[in-house]
């Protein structure tokens, strides 16, 4: 079991939204030492069994120097524009346990352990669904248009992220499946469905959204493959069922929050210039280089009022979005400095657009979100050759569940993502670097 990383895996991925809702029973508020004691245990673990694998850590395909190189820029631009004192205080502190720790876990896991770890997904979000309930029926809260689950505002995105993940890993365990009958086909559809609605009753839309196109990106890329190609399709037609039919029975407040999605978010004016009474300055941002940063909203005090009132968060993030645009231009070539985008934003120290590839640009400059996009570019070549070629069904299945997991995790990192603590897509990353290696070899 030491060597098995799929648990090492699974607890980055999901141990802290159990660990919430464990403490919350509990009633023990959760504590800071608390998520350093699990990341310190995902990395003992990994450790533990790289001593059998080391040869597995040295870059080997052009996916891990690519993603390397990522990194190494994330550190130098960091390192330029920031003061020694930021970097156990900033986003760096993430780095070791987000970044670097994932990716080599996905980098040392073999084909087994990325069937072990699609079983593990399954049942913890089969596990989590009556934990939901409980904690609806007696102690959840609404904030906004959606609830609240274990105590944490941020919830409904953690759970989300676990339902989406176990929905897609039902459906390509489902798409394996070999001579099954009628009523087992029944219950693995059935469970599909049942994982949709929750995840259309727990309002996480970015979550839903990319796990649909998830279920059709498999579809369209299994075309060599008639029978893949069906099922995959068969798939996204049910959830695509199951989510119009949930939604036509949610309460009118829950069905608003999903409208929003096809509500063009609302004009707001743009000062020229930017600048004004929100903006401030902070000194303990002050550069290696000398500079002393200014905290002040690239497009005005007036664009900030979506982020104030916090309650449209698609307008909320078109302003993010468009603030990652002027800070772009700001510095085209170099980018402001990893982690200064909110420098420059609404959303203040510590703020990030919401989007990797944005952030990477708009921090990092052309470099920087050229470096991204094409690890994404080469990733999802590489899945076009890799998904619908003659393998072992073990190691088919492994490849499937992380095409299909990197599509959904990509697409969400855009809606929800900050590359310092895009756990998920780095570990991905890592784990289909390391089977395309197998793949070669």
């Amino acid at each position: 079991m030491k060597n098995n990383l799929a648990y090492p895996a699974a607890l980055l991925l999901f141990g802290l939204l159990f660990g919430f809702a464990f403490t919350y029973f509990l009633q023990v508020p959760w504590k800071s030492w608390m998520t350093i004691t699990l990341y310190c245990v995902s990395l003992c673990w990994v450790l533990m069994a790289a001593r059998s694998r080391l040869e597995r850590l040295l870059p080997r395909t052009r996916l891990e120097w690519l993603t390397a190189g990522f990194a190494l820029l994330i550190l130098l631009s960091f390192t330029l524009h920031h003061s020694r004192h930021v970097w156990l205080s900033g986003y760096l502190r993430y780095f070791p346990f987000l970044v670097v720790l994932p990716f080599l876990c996905g980098k040392l896991m073999r084909p087994v352990d990325v069937n072990r770890l699609s079983k593990i997904i399954i049942y913890a979000g089969l596990a989590l669904l009556p934990l939901l309930l409980l904690d609806l029926l007696f102690s959840a809260r609404q904030l906004g248009q959606r609830w609240t689950f274990f105590g944490q505002d941020h919830s409904p995105l953690l759970v989300g992220g676990l339902l989406a993940t176990a929905l897609l890993a039902q459906g390509v365990r489902r798409a394996g499946s070999h001579g099954s009958d009628k009523k087992s086909q029944l219950f693995e559809y059935g469970l599909m469905v049942l994982l949709a609605t929750a995840l259309v009753w727990v309002s996480a839309r970015g979550w839903l959204l990319s796990s649909m196109v998830a279920l059709l990106v498999m579809a369209v890329i299994t075309y060599k493959s008639r029978k893949l190609c069906v099922e995959y399709s068969r798939q996204f037609v049910l959830v695509l069922v199951t989510v119009i039919l949930s939604l036509s029975f949610l309460p009118r407040p829950s069905s608003q929050f999903y409208a929003g999605l096809l509500t063009p978010p609302p004009q707001v004016a743009v000062a020229e210039g930017g600048g004004g009474e929100a903006g401030g300055v902070m000194e303990e941002a002050t550069g290696v280089l000398g500079v002393t940063h200014h905290w002040e909203p690239i497009l005005g005090d007036e664009s900030c009022r979506p982020i104030i009132d916090g309650i449209n968060s698609i307008a909320i993030r078109w302003t993010l979005y468009r603030e990652a645009w002027e800070i772009f231009r700001l510095d085209p070539l170099a980018g402001v400095g990893a982690g200064n985008f909110g420098l420059y934003s609404c959303s203040g120290i510590m703020g990030f657009p919401h989007s990797t590839v944005l952030q990477a640009f708009s921090e990092l400059g052309l470099l920087g979100g050229v470096l991204l996009l094409a690890i994404a570019f080469l990733m999802a070549r590489e899945f076009l050759r890799d998904v619908s070629e003659p393998r072992a069904p073990e190691i088919l299945n492994a490849r499937q569940l992380v095409i299909a997991l990197f599509a959904a995790y990509f697409l969400a990192d855009q809606i929800y993502g900050n590359y310092f603590m895009s756990s998920g897509t780095y570990l991905l990353i890592g784990m289909f670097a390391n089977l395309h290696v197998n793949r070669q070899s």
